[in-house]
């Protein structure tokens, strides 16, 4: 549904991560930003989403959110997102840092848009 969703839409954007969705979904896409920021603001910033959304922030939930450095048993790690992006075919863009959208959206159209001129 998402390649059909995205043959229809050339200039759409997915959020969140497609990794392990197969190569027909990771492969599609002219560039991939890729957004990290340090394990204090992310787990801030994920209890307060959790505490907004459903009133509270499971601790299991933080804990291996907290672990996603430090390559965690199951689930998303920062080293199997890195070995992913290094399989990309397009071009990846690494947003570092707690920039605002805003910032991040700049930053990521002038690195695009610099690789495109190369």
């Amino acid at each position: 549904m998402l390649i059909s969703a995205l043959n229809g839409a050339p200039d759409a954007v997915v959020s969140g991560s497609v990794m392990g969705w197969g190569s027909a979904i990771e492969d599609c896409f002219d560039a991939v930003a890729f957004l990290y920021v340090e394990t204090s603001i992310r787990v801030a910033r994920l209890i307060e989403r959790e505490q907004r959304l459903h009133g509270s922030a499971r601790p299991e939930f933080l804990e291996w959110a907290a672990s996603y450095d430090g390559n965690p048993a199951e689930g998303r790690s920062l080293a199997a997102h890195r070995n992913w992006l290094g399989s990309r075919r397009c071009k990846v863009v690494e947003l570092v840092g707690p920039q605002n959208n805003e910032e991040r959206l700049k930053q990521f159209l002038s690195t695009v848009a610099l690789k495109e001129r190369a």
